[in-house]
């Protein structure tokens, strides 16, 4: 599983930060779905997914990602509000607003 997560982030063998937040999270569910397929796996699995959400908060508390999808010409800010809650995909909107004033 995190090989593909590896290969989501990557285009023509250079990373692309656009798609770190959609493959992370993608990478947490599959995580979730072996621990139900393998439950023997499961405790391991757990330990693995309290670091995930700690590298979450981490990834939240910047725009960073935010404002490499929205301009990455494919992404924009589609994936944004089916995955994120109002308040976080307002304050990542107002944020680009202002970064988009600045440079005018």
């Amino acid at each position: 599983v995190p090989h593909v997560a590896q290969q989501i982030t990557s285009t023509e063998k250079t990373p692309v930060l656009s798609l770190t937040v959609p493959a992370f999270k993608e990478l947490i569910e599959q995580w979730k779905k072996i621990a139900d397929y393998i439950p023997h796996c499961a405790p391991l699995i757990e330990i693995g997914l309290l670091w995930a959400d700690k590298y979450d908060e981490r990834m939240s508390a910047t725009n960073a990602y935010a404002v490499s999808m929205f301009i990455d010409p494919v992404i924009r800010m589609s994936w944004v509000p089916d995955h994120w809650d109002e308040a976080r995909c307002n304050a990542v909107k107002m944020h680009i607003l202002e970064l988009v004033h600045l440079i005018h």
